[in-house]
C-alpha cells in the first residue's frame, strides 16, 4: 500500500468529503483494512482566497502555501500527493518541481476519463481562474474534444456560488444558478458537463438533460488505484 498525502483546505468541507470518499472507495476493494493517508490543511487567508475565487487575482500569494504543504507531506513519508482543488492546478508544475515524489493531476485524470467515454464535446464549470487558465481546454483540444464555457454574467454568478461553498454556505438559490447555466449549455447541444471545481459537488445538483462529470470522484478513484500499487 502506498501512502497518499493530501494538500487540503481549499475549501475545508470539500477536503473532508474527499478524505471520506477515499476511505469508502478503498474499503469497497480492501475490506480488511483502511488506507494510509496524510492530510495537510492549508492555513489560507480568507481574504486572499475570496479574491482568488471571485476575480482570479492574488493566485501567486497561494503558491508558497502549496509548496510548504507539499514538502511537509513529502517529509512525512507520503509516497505521492494529490490536490483536490481544480483551480490551484495552475501551479501543478511548480508543485511537481518542488518535491521528489509523484503528484496526481486532476486535469489529466479527468481528460483520460472523458476520452475513455468517447465524449467529443463538454461544458466546463469552474472558477474564473480555472476557465481563464485554459488548462482543461489545452488537454481536451489535443484530443479534438470541444469545450463550452459559461457566458460572462453566468461566470460571475458561478464564482459567487463557489465562494459561498468554500465559506461553508449552501442555498437553493446557488443550486438554481448552476441549473440555469447547465440548461443554457444543453440548449446549445452540450450533453456532458465537467464540474471543474470540486466544491460544486457539495450542492444537490439534479440534472435531467445533461450528464455531470464529477472531478472529485475521478481524482479519488485515481488516488485509490495509485495507493494499491506495490
Amino acid at each position: 500500500m502506498k501512502t497518499v498525502g493530501i494538500i487540503g483546505g481549499f475549501g475545508p468541507e470539500t477536503t473532508a468529503k474527499f478524505l471520506m470518499l477515499l476511505i469508502s472507495l478503498w474499503q469497497k476493494k480492501n475490506k480488511n483494512n483502511r488506507p494510509e493517508i496524510l492530510l495537510w490543511n492549508a492555513p489560507v487567508d480568507n481574504k486572499i482566497e475570496q479574491e482568488f475565487i471571485l476575480t482570479g487575482k492574488n493566485a501567486s500569494k497561494l503558491l508558497p502555501l502549496l509548496l510548504t504543504g507539499a514538502r511537509k507531506l513529502e517529509n512525512g513519508r507520503a509516497d505521492f500527493l494529490v490536490l483536490p482543488c481544480n483551480s490551484l492546478h495552475i501551479f501543478m508544475e511548480n508543485i511537481r518541481e518542488s518535491v521528489g515524489i509523484p503528484v496526481l493531476n486532476i486535469v489529466e485524470e479527468t481528460t483520460k476519463f472523458v476520452a475513455r467515454k468517447k465524449i467529443n464535446q463538454i461544458g466546463l464549470l469552474g472558477t474564473k481562474a480555472t476557465i481563464e487558465s485554459g488548462m482543461f481546454n489545452s488537454h481536451f483540444r489535443k484530443l479534438n474534444i470541444s469545450v463550452s464555457v459559461p457566458e460572462a454574467g453566468d461566470q460571475t454568478n458561478l464564482n459567487g456560488v463557489i465562494h459561498n461553498l468554500v465559506m461553508g454556505k449552501k442555498s437553493h438559490k446557488d443550486s438554481k444558478h448552476i441549473t440555469h447555466i447547465t440548461k443554457k449549455m444543453a440548449r446549445d447541444g452540450v450533453r456532458n458537463i465537467v464540474l471543474a471545481c470540486t466544491d460544486l459537488q457539495l450542492l444537490p445538483l439534479k440534472q435531467k438533460r445533461v450528464n455531470l462529470i464529477d472531478t472529485l470522484e475521478i481524482l479519488a478513484k485515481a488516488t485509490v488505484e495509485k495507493m494499491e500499487e506495490q
